[in-house]
């Protein structure tokens, strides 16, 4: 049996191997916004790349939808 943080951990992973199918594989951009309290330390520690923390006012490079140096978005 697992526990909540353990299945937190298979359902962000899914997400995260989804995102990066989409968007390396078929080369799409594809975002998904989740608003749900999940510790920061879940993802950070499962090493998923397609999470980031937006919890500051929006500027500076610090979005919802971020862009890269050639402004293209990520």
């Amino acid at each position: 049996m697992h526990t909540d943080r353990a299945n937190i951990k298979i359902a962000m992973k899914l997400l995260d191997n989804f995102i990066t199918y989409i968007n390396k594989d078929l080369h799409k951009d594809f975002q998904i916004i989740v608003l749900e309290h999940i510790p920061k330390s879940i993802w950070q520690e499962s090493k998923l790349k397609n999470f980031h923390l937006v919890d500051k006012e929006f500027k500076d490079g610090n979005a919802l939808i971020r862009f890269d140096d050639t402004g293209n978005p990520y």
